[in-house]
């Protein structure tokens, strides 16, 4: 009897240890279920509509990205990062709710209106065409509200295991209804189709706030001057500089992806673009675990060797495990994602771009969380500049394939500048992870032409990943206790 209580009770601990673990990583589970739609949603579109129309897809995927980013990204943020504040300030709490909100919904509006006036010169007067602007515009306003409102249920502690499991139902009945809607009405089904899977996330994750305002509306009231005050300096001392660095940081991928367009025209963007999309998931998982990570420290240790060592555990982990899986199975991957137009080497430049972005990820969030938005604007402009000036030149010269290799040099360039400034910004004794990401690289490359090499190289590299996963994982739950928030 004492033994049937001892099991019962020993599995009570594991399954409140597991609800525990399921409700401090549930936004990352929701963020990486929509990155994962977004992929599916993708895959199905590559295999559903013809050649000329996922090109032009994939070209419609990059402003969306670049519109929904730039609208929602600074007052993202600005929940997140004030989060504490939102919840110790009564007199203030709805102002720091508001505010944002209603400079996200500016935003917004300028995104639309600029897209829209500027179409001809963006080259997206081909894709109105096809499917109209209303679906074009709708697609933007879900995308944008539901990455606004998950940082939001984030930073208002509404992102719980139920939350998640909602949000997971109903993109995969989102699946099968996409595949109905691409099947009937191509390029037009496929727009409608990420409408449809995002705008169904917004009510599951602010649901808690949505039922108040429909059983009881607010009433409209003239704000005070005071209100308006404490407002501007918030839009003044966050919102401005965020959205300007955004403007660079989010941009500069799109204008990157206009100039490969421009230069080379869009036959052959789409399958570049989709690799690309896929490669960029780690880096977007990746960026999931840090802010999830951040959100445990304090401006005064965002930067410390603590929080580097705990993301180095993790950023090895996870990369040497892709190397191995993205490297082994390439040319299987290949054949089931319809990539075979993709040269090897832009295969190798996109995914090593990606270590390299993964790494930036993670000290970018420390100078964001230790208010050094001034040092993240010039690494994000850096980088910005690099990348679209890259573009313009490499897919100028050398077409498509120019443009793998300016992603990489541009990642490469702020790559080496903000390891530097990390260093001196925050005394980290911690160097960057470039022996790392350089055997990444070296194995991913083996790995990719393993049947030029006859195998040699690729089963050496293969060995080697799977020494490293070895050491660290063990090195991980040596460490675990000081590692865990």
């Amino acid at each position: 009897m004492a033994e049937h209580q001892s099991q019962c009770s020993s599995l009570q601990i594991k399954i409140g240890v597991v609800l525990i673990m399921l409700r401090r990583h549930s936004f990352i589970i929701i963020d990486v279920a929509l990155k994962v739609f977004f992929f599916v949603f993708t895959y199905r579109a590559s295999r559903l509509l013809s050649h000329s129309d996922f090109d032009l897809l994939s070209y419609f995927r990059s402003t969306l990205t670049m519109c929904a980013g730039f609208a929602s990204s600074s007052a993202s943020l600005f929940y997140l990062i004030y989060s504490r504040k939102i919840f110790k300030s009564v007199k203030y709490r709805k102002i720091y709710i508001i505010t944002p909100l209603f400079f996200y919904l500016t935003l917004l509006t300028i995104v639309l209106i600029v897209t829209y006036a500027a179409s001809t010169i963006f080259r997206l007067d081909q894709i109105f065409n096809l499917t109209g602007a209303p679906l074009f515009f709708s697609a933007i306003v879900f995308t944008s509200m539901s990455q606004l409102a998950l940082f939001f249920g984030k930073a208002m502690g509404v992102v719980s295991p139920k939350t998640s499991i909602l949000v997971i139902l109903s993109l995969f009945v989102n699946f099968f209804f996409g595949s109905i809607l691409i099947a009937h009405y191509g390029l037009s089904g496929s727009i409608a189709y990420i409408s449809l899977g995002y705008g169904c996330v917004v009510p599951i994750i602010l649901s808690r706030y949505i039922k108040p305002l429909l059983n009881d509306p607010p009433k409209l009231r003239t704000p005070k001057y005071s209100t308006i005050l404490k407002s501007w300096i918030h839009i003044r001392r966050f919102l401005l500089p965020n959205m300007l660095e955004s403007a660079f940081s989010i941009l500069a991928p799109w204008l990157a992806v206009y100039f490969l367009v421009r230069n080379v025209g869009t036959t052959g963007v789409g399958p570049m673009l989709y690799y690309q999309a896929i490669i960029g998931l780690s880096a977007f998982f990746i960026q999931s675990i840090v802010t999830n990570i951040h959100t445990g420290y304090t401006e005064d240790n965002s930067g410390s060797e603590i929080a580097l060592k705990k993301f180095r555990h993790i950023y090895i982990i996870f990369f040497a495990l892709e190397t191995l899986i993205a490297g082994g199975f390439s040319h299987e991957f290949q054949d089931i994602l319809n990539l075979h137009t993709l040269d090897p080497y832009a295969l190798f430049f996109i995914y090593a771009a990606s270590l390299l972005q993964s790494e930036l990820v993670a000290k970018g969030m420390a100078f964001k969380k230790a208010g050094k938005n001034r040092k993240a604007l010039i690494h994000n402009t850096l980088c910005s500049l690099a990348l679209v000036f890259g573009s313009l030149i490499a897919t100028l010269f050398a077409g498509l394939n120019g443009y793998p290799i300016a992603v990489f040099i541009a990642r490469l360039t702020a790559y080496v500048y903000i390891s530097v400034d990390y260093r001196f910004t925050f005394s980290s004794k911690s160097p960057p992870f470039w022996k790392e990401n350089i055997f990444f690289m070296l194995a991913f490359f083996a790995l990719i032409h393993r049947f030029f090499y006859q195998g040699i190289i690729s089963v050496i590299a293969a060995l080697l990943c799977v020494v490293v996963l070895f050491l660290k994982i063990k090195s991980f739950y040596k460490d675990k206790r000081t590692l865990l928030p």
